[in-house]
């Protein structure tokens, strides 16, 4: 067993200040370590770990043959004076209350004529601020073990006993991370007027130093410090550094009243930091609550059981609210009445939350009649819209975040016209709520509506609409982080509808509000890596392929600090990265990297955006039979999912019919093509950049199958093709292709 060090610290606080047991306490001497083999009970002393003022602490093991176990033994001597015995039995008693997973355990206790004792678990580690030392300079991980520390305390205080003494030699971790809580010498029950006024200096919260009542809000003090010395090697920049600073000052306050209502609101805050959501500690209304909405969308892997999903996670939630409740009854009298009038309306607002998730969502009205969890996931997500938009059962300001929630689990799984009848019915609600957190669904609801118009192949729809938001966000966002996502949405939605000049325009707004990804703050990174990898794919469609690669490789470099290689958004870069190789000369390059993100296991929409990608480029690297295969099975899997007319299914088409018809296989190629060319043309015009692509492929089937219209059908598109960037008539090959038609 790893040597445990003199850390291992069961003793009492480093010092005692204003106390009646002083002058007793520090005259007063053990005697001298108890030699090697002396009993207590079935336990033998190995060697001394520790003494202190309130009782000496050894290495002890079990002897009695019933078990091998090593334990550390508090003991204190009879003889001892009756005020520190009483103290010694009553950490005894607080422990015997106490069962949880980070709090050293209780094992057996015991007196006889000379000693009371008490045997404790044995935690082979070391102390807090030695293991922190060994842990890299990342906060979430730093986080993640004082998370262990606040469920510790959290469980006492639901035991009603504060710890008194929250400190690095108190808290041990082990080889595995598991950290454990010691030393409850001079915990006390939260109204224990009696209490003795004992702490340590260096840790005690302002209310100790005065001599004041201490209540839970002192524990948290304590932690709060750890806290600060937990993440003092790290460097956090940006949002998120102002953030985790507003958790600690909090924490920390001078004031009791002004920190958490309790340790489990703390360690909440901390989860929400950790799982890039907002923070209590933060006031920043509704602009900052959509923020942190964003910075979570931009890399979302698609949803499968959207509404399922959505439910079950607002259920844990609620059950965690109402846990947090139970905290505030807790609290200290002073707050008592405050928090009673807020847990009540909480609980109003709770109890219609859960009736509406379980009644009106899950089970659909009757557990024993309904359809419960036997309904189908659209049933599902129809009878929330049904009851959210209709209905009273939940408030219109919390009716507007569950709204976005639906729009995205329809959004999700490509039901795209109810998405967007969610979102234009959300909206006209949200007009019609007051306060700055409404406004904030509203502008997300906006925001999605817009996605969802260039998603479904109607740019022509989400421009206007994205040029209201992105004026708003650069008026109202001084961080400019939601307006480099309106930016990023408009320059794209440009794109796709031709749009070249508005989206040279829009990209030239966004290029200065791009920093490069090693200059980034944390938080800064999941709002802004979207936008610079729209910006290079843009940029590489309009012709700077090297500018593009560049700034892929860069966003992709910093992804993979927090992906594996398979994760969704690291496949997607690698997608965009292939394709700028494809179209600029590097075609094997594309194509080995293309086969590698096929055997990568993807929902349906994206492995057959690979497919698709992949069977571009076998068409241009030469392989036509493979190419043509996996566009069959990308066209038949978008097809399925979306409109005849969407973007994509029609660049499947134009695909599919270029490897036939470069297979011979002309005749098969018109039937594929069919009619597409004139709604494109109906949708958009005739200078739109698919419609070029549409006439250029139909011209050059007609010169295949050798058409008498041909040679005319290929000057007419040589002239529409001419006025697109270099992506689009891929850097002169096609324009070449239909100069030859026209000579023959």
């Amino acid at each position: 067993m790893r040597k445990i060090q003199s850390a291992l610290d069961l003793l009492e606080p480093d010092a005692l200040r204003e106390s009646a047991l002083l002058k007793s306490l520090t005259a007063h001497r053990e005697a001298d370590a108890l030699a090697s083999g002396t009993r207590f009970g079935p336990y033998a002393v190995v060697r001394e770990l520790g003494r202190g003022g309130m009782g000496v602490v050894y290495l002890a093991e079990r002897v009695d043959g019933e078990l091998q176990q090593t334990v550390a033994i508090k003991c204190v001597a009879r003889a001892t004076f009756e005020q520190r015995a009483q103290l010694f039995r009553s950490e005894r008693q607080l422990l015997s209350e106490l069962e949880h997973p980070n709090i050293a355990r209780l094992i057996e206790v015991g007196s006889d004529a000379q000693w009371l004792w008490f045997a404790m678990e044995c935690i082979d580690g070391v102390p807090l601020d030695q293991y922190l030392s060994t842990l890299p300079n990342e906060p979430k991980a730093r986080i993640s073990l004082l998370l262990q520390l606040i469920d510790a305390v959290d469980a006492a205080h639901q035991r009603l006993l504060i710890h008194r003494d929250i400190k690095p030699a108190n808290v041990l971790v082990d080889a595995q991370g598991l950290l454990k809580l010691l030393d409850f010498g001079i915990a006390s029950w939260q109204h224990d007027a009696q209490a003795i006024a004992a702490f340590s200096p260096n840790w005690a919260s302002p209310e100790q130093l005065r001599l004041q009542s201490v209540t839970p809000a002192s524990d948290q003090y304590q932690i709060g410090r750890l806290l600060q010395l937990a993440l003092s090697s790290c460097v956090i920049k940006g949002q998120r550094g102002r953030e985790l600073a507003a958790i600690v000052n909090r924490a920390t306050h001078e004031d009791a009243v002004q920190r958490y209502r309790s340790v489990a609101e703390f360690g909440a805050d901390l989860r929400a930091w950790t799982n890039l959501q907002p923070v209590q500690a933060i006031a920043g209304g509704w602009i900052y609550s959509l923020r942190c909405a964003i910075r979570r969308k931009p890399w979302t892997a698609a949803l499968s059981g959207g509404a399922m999903v959505a439910a079950l996670a607002s259920l844990l939630w609620v059950s965690a609210a109402l846990k947090f409740e139970r905290d505030i009854a807790q609290a200290a009298a002073s707050r008592a009445e405050r928090a009673q009038r807020v847990a009540e309306a909480e609980r109003v607002r709770q109890t219609k939350l859960v009736n509406f998730l379980t009644n009106d969502v899950l089970f659909q009205g009757d557990l024993y009649e309904g359809k419960g969890l036997n309904a189908t996931l659209f049933e599902v997500l129809q009878s929330a819209e049904s009851k959210l938009l209709n209905g009273n059962a939940v408030d219109a300001a919390d009716v507007l975040p569950m709204l976005a929630a639906l729009v995205e689990s329809y959004e999700s799984n490509y039901r795209f016209d109810d998405a967007q009848r969610v979102a234009r019915a959300g909206i006209e609600l949200g007009q019609r709520v007051q306060g700055a957190e409404a406004r904030g669904h509203l502008f997300e609801l906006r925001s999605r509506l817009a996605s969802l118009y260039g998603y479904s192949g109607n740019p022509e729809k989400s421009i206007p609409l994205l040029q209201q938001i992105e004026v708003s966000a650069i008026a109202e966002d001084a961080i400019g982080t939601i307006a480099i996502n309106a930016s990023a949405d408009l320059a794209f939605s440009a794109y796709q509808a031709s749009d070249f000049p508005l989206m040279r325009q829009t990209l030239g707004r966004l290029k200065p509000r791009l920093l490069p990804p090693d200059q980034l703050a944390i938080d800064e990174r999941d709002f802004m890596l979207y936008g610079q990898q729209i910006y290079a794919l843009l940029r590489g469609i309009d012709g700077d392929a090297e500018g593009a690669e560049l700034r892929l490789q860069a966003v992709r470099k910093s992804l993979r600090k927090r992906f594996d290689e398979q994760h969704a958004t690291v496949v997607r870069l690698d997608r965009n990265l292939a394709v700028i190789w494809r179209e600029y000369g590097q075609c094997g390059r594309g194509l080995a990297r293309l086969e590698d993100l096929l055997r990568v296991k993807l929902p349906d929409a994206e492995h057959s955006w690979n497919q698709h990608e992949l069977g571009a480029a076998h068409v241009m690297c030469g392989s036509l039979p493979r190419a043509v295969e996996l566009l069959e099975q990308a066209l038949q899997t978008r097809q399925a999912l979306l409109s005849e007319n969407h973007w994509r299914v029609v660049s499947s088409k134009l695909w599919l019919a270029e490897a036939l018809r470069k297979s011979n296989q002309a005749v098969r190629a018109q039937q594929v093509m069919g009619a597409i060319c004139e709604p494109i043309r109906l949708q958009f015009d005739h200078k739109h950049w698919q419609y070029a692509r549409c006439l250029s492929e139909l011209a050059l089937i007609n010169a295949k199958l050798m058409r008498p219209d041909a040679r005319e059908q290929a000057a007419r598109a040589l002239a529409v093709l001419r006025e697109q960037p270099p992506y689009v008539h891929r850097q002169g090959r096609l324009l070449h292709e239909l100069e030859l038609a026209i000579a023959e």
